[in-house]
């Protein structure tokens, strides 16, 4: 399965690394005069040529699965990923892939890092992240017993030169490591004047293991659908209960999930066919092409359910942005079904359970899944702005 949304995030930070301005603080906040703008720190001489001959030593280290990646259409598989990133871990730093779920190789360096930088401690770490283009991050995080700051860099061969990227040496503005594991931060960048929109900046690291049963159903069925675009786990439905749920939204990424493939959306431009799209959505879900047929924007004469892609007019802003599921416990149920408990991780909130659910499924023979239930614990929905459908009913 594609993972765009990381790659995109990956993207929108190193964007926003690359302005030169200050970060914005809040009225009456204090900050050193020496730090005021938190972005665009000069770089010291010696940490700049470390990193430099640390890119250098990966890259030597990994370009054979480069070249393979090349290969195959300049794209790492998960599995190459994750070989390539156990190679970089036997330098003994922290490493992570575009696997959201993949453990963080030498994750006890980091842990001792960030608990040390929790109790007032100076110190250091650095950290490597393989990207899916082949290229490779190197983030060293530095704390002086006050401050968190991060020295990044990428690097990545072009054809048989290597190549380093521009440096930046940025503060964390906030940062959050929890009691799960996982690392959230926020680094600073301008503010008004200076931009007129707010730039993304924040990030998130699971640091600590995660059990391997969860990693593997959140990753290969949830995190296809997840929360953005529609709203199969972020609202109470279940059997008698089905015609809230966002179906034709939810068209898009049920076909991701069932084909592993990106969606075309040039092919549905005129809208989708009623027979593919019953036939996916009961494949996946408790409903019947006739309550489709109500509940879905449907179009009975030209027989075709309505699709156009998500954008500013029908997208629902709300902490479940960019949020990712996780499921952290698993419990079988007499009548076969599985009832998983799953906490959204939130990398703008810096959140690990911004919403917990409880979602019962049943396992199919071929590792396919059908969701039966979802459940929203607590008040979450109730704090949320409502939810903005696909289709918007004249």
């Amino acid at each position: 399965m594609k993972r765009n949304r990381r790659y995109i995030r990956y993207c929108m930070i190193l964007a926003a690394m690359l302005l030169l301005a200050g970060c914005s603080t809040e009225p009456g906040e204090e900050v050193r005069e020496d730090d005021d703008r938190g972005y665009n720190l000069p770089v010291d001489g010696t940490e700049r040529e470390e990193a430099e001959q640390d890119c250098a030593a990966v890259l030597e280290l990994t370009k054979e699965f480069w070249q393979d990646a090349q290969d195959e259409g300049g794209v790492l598989t998960a599995e190459e990923a994750e070989a390539m990133a156990g190679v970089i871990a036997e330098q003994g730093d922290p490493v992570t892939t575009f696997d959201l779920y993949q453990n963080m190789k030498n994750y006890e360096v980091m842990d001792d890092f960030l608990e040390g930088c929790e109790g007032g401690k100076s110190g250091e770490a650095a950290e490597y992240e393989v990207y899916k283009d082949g290229s490779i991050g190197r983030k060293k995080f530095i704390c002086d017993g006050e401050d968190l700051y991060v020295l990044s860099v990428t690097c990545s061969w072009r054809g048989e030169k290597q190549s380093i990227g521009e440096m930046t040496y940025t503060r964390a503005e906030r940062w959050n490591y929890t009691d799960r594991g996982w690392f959230f931060y926020k680094l600073c960048t301008p503010g008004y004047p200076e931009v007129t929109e707010v730039l993304y900046s924040n990030a998130m690291l699971r640091v600590k293991p995660y059990e391997e049963e969860c990693a593997e159903i959140s990753r290969t069925c949830l995190e296809p659908i997840a929360y953005e675009g529609n709203n199969l786990l972020w609202s109470d439905w279940d059997p008698g209960n089905m015609d809230d749920l966002d179906y034709n939204g939810l068209f898009q990424y049920l076909y991701e999930l069932d084909s592993g493939e990106i969606f075309d959306s040039a092919r549905y431009t005129e809208g989708i066919p009623a027979e593919e799209f019953e036939s996916l959505m009961t494949r996946y879900l408790p409903v019947s092409p006739e309550q489709l047929r109500e509940y879905a924007s449907y179009d009975a004469r030209s027989g075709i359910y309505e699709w156009i892609a998500l954008g500013v007019g029908n997208r629902t802003k709300s902490v479940m942005d960019l949020s990712e599921p996780e499921v952290v416990d698993i419990e079988e149920n007499e009548d076969g079904t599985v009832t998983l408990t799953v906490d959204a991780v939130s990398e703008g909130m810096m959140d690990d359970a911004v919403l917990t659910h409880r979602l019962t499924v049943r396992f199919t023979d071929g590792g396919g899944i059908e969701f039966l239930k979802n459940e929203v614990e607590g008040d979450a929905l109730e704090r949320m702005p409502d939810y903005v459908y696909r289709i918007q009913e004249s």
